[in-house]
């Protein structure tokens, strides 16, 4: 657990890249360009961003579920968080981890 605190600030420096490095498309931008920009956006806020924190909820959310921490909690990519989330817990953030509308994991 203690090396998971750690990657918080990691998480702000992100914060920063992306809003710092992200220069916005030109209206007449081709909607492949634009449509990969959205996509490196979601990684980034995701991957680089939510994380950590993430990495936090799920070793506890698995620690009480289970009775034991997790081992392998820093190896797991964003989807593997969400989608191996205890299903004990899915229930009072199920709005988070599933779209409602057309019922899509969020790790998809």
């Amino acid at each position: 657990m203690n090396k998971l605190f750690a990657n918080t600030m990691a998480s702000d420096e992100n914060w920063l890249n992306l809003f710092q490095m992200t220069t916005p498309l030109p209206k007449n931008a081709e909607p492949r360009d634009k449509a990969y920009q959205l996509f490196q956006t979601i990684d980034g806020v995701g991957e680089g961003c939510f994380k950590p924190q993430l990495q936090i909820i799920y070793a506890f959310a698995h620690k009480e579920a289970k009775g034991t921490w997790p081992e392998d909690v820093c190896g797991k990519n964003f989807g593997s968080l969400v989608g191996g989330f205890p299903i004990t817990k899915i229930s009072p953030p199920s709005i988070f981890l599933r779209d409602p509308e057309v019922n899509i994991s969020v790790n998809q």
